[in-house]
């Protein structure tokens, strides 16, 4: 179910031709991570009554949500992606994807991820994750946020 999810959501958020780094997206939350908690107060105030497993997209341009549009504005991101699974608010931004329906590389910050495949440096590093087709792991960064890598 992961994989599908994540794999609509990059569908929907299109892609970017500059290629970031692990560092990069962790640099950039590291360095918003107040603003990230504050959305993730927001953004799961405002949907607690969402159905599981229904999915919400706010842009940055959205009239009806301001708050979270002006973090997403902040952060120089363009949507967020809100979730209910089992009763617990999940959130995704994409920070950057690459590729085409049989190759893609997305590069996510996830909120609360109920069952996240945890980052070993040991087994995760960048040699091994380009050898590979198929890859996927979540990067804990703090207050429930996570930095995840997947490539199909």
């Amino acid at each position: 179910m992961k994989k599908i999810i994540s794999l609509i959501f990059f569908v929907m958020s299109g892609c970017s031709n500059d290629y970031v780094t692990d560092d990069e997206v962790i640099q950039h939350f590291n360095e918003n991570s107040a603003v990230y908690d504050e959305l993730a107060k927001q953004a799961c105030s405002q949907f607690k009554d969402i159905t599981d497993y229904k999915v919400i997209e706010i842009t940055s341009n959205n009239t009806k949500h301001p708050d979270i549009a002006n973090h997403l504005k902040i952060l120089g991101r363009d949507s967020i992606y809100i979730q209910r699974q089992n009763g617990k608010c999940r959130l995704q931004l994409i920070y950057f994807g690459e590729g085409t329906f049989n190759a893609a590389t997305i590069f996510s910050l996830n909120f609360n991820i109920q069952n996240p495949k945890i980052y070993d440096d040991k087994t995760d590093n960048f040699k091994v994750r380009k050898s590979l087709k198929r890859y996927y792991f979540d990067m804990p960064l703090s207050n429930g946020w996570y930095f995840s890598y997947q490539s199909e």
